[in-house]
């Protein structure tokens, strides 16, 4: 844990093992990992629909179908971040040691959620999924009474987000999750 600690601060404050250390984090992930191990070659990975089938049919576990999608976008864009995979067709290896290709921590890779800017006095938190971000912002400040109001309408939308979740057959449900 505390490497990790410490890989993550070498990271964010530009230490001369960042490149390296960003490829090793983006391979991590045990799914990133079976990707790599069975579809990375020289030449980057292949397409969207080649990935799709291995992550459907053969990865253990299989995938839901309606998270695969958004689990790519993810992947993709962790490894052309990491320098891994750097091009939109995911075949250019090139590593980002040279300033000319580092990314900026802050660009996103998609087209999906661009965020407004923090504005002072709220706080934010990000919880990143396969499928996107979920993020959320309130007030630094709130009345009992508005916190009364938000407690009750997180339990809105927690009862909306199970309705749309698809739940595995062979995954336990997760209709007994409250908020504390």
């Amino acid at each position: 844990m505390v490497e990790a600690k410490e890989d993550g601060a070498k990271i964010v404050h530009e230490h001369s093992d960042r490149p390296r250390l960003l490829r090793e984090a983006a391979a991590k992930p045990r799914v990133h990992a079976n990707i790599l191990k069975a579809h990375g070659t020289s030449e980057g990975l292949p397409p969207d629909e080649t990935l799709r089938s291995y992550l459907l049919f053969d990865h253990d576990p299989p995938f839901n179908s309606s998270s695969v999608d958004g689990f790519l976008r993810q992947f993709r864009n962790t490894m052309r971040f990491s320098g891994l995979v750097l091009s939109g067709d995911i075949s250019d290896n090139r590593a980002i040691d040279e300033p000319e290709n580092r990314l900026d921590l802050n660009e996103r890779h998609d087209n999906e959620f661009r965020e407004p800017p923090k504005k002072p006095g709220m706080k934010q938190e990000v919880f990143t999924l396969h499928e996107g971000d979920v993020v959320i912002r309130w007030p630094e400040r709130l009345s009992p009474e508005s916190l009364e109001d938000f407690e009750d309408w997180w339990k809105i939308m927690l009862r909306k987000v199970k309705r749309a979740a698809t739940v595995r057959k062979d995954e336990p449900s997760s209709d007994d999750a409250e908020i504390e």
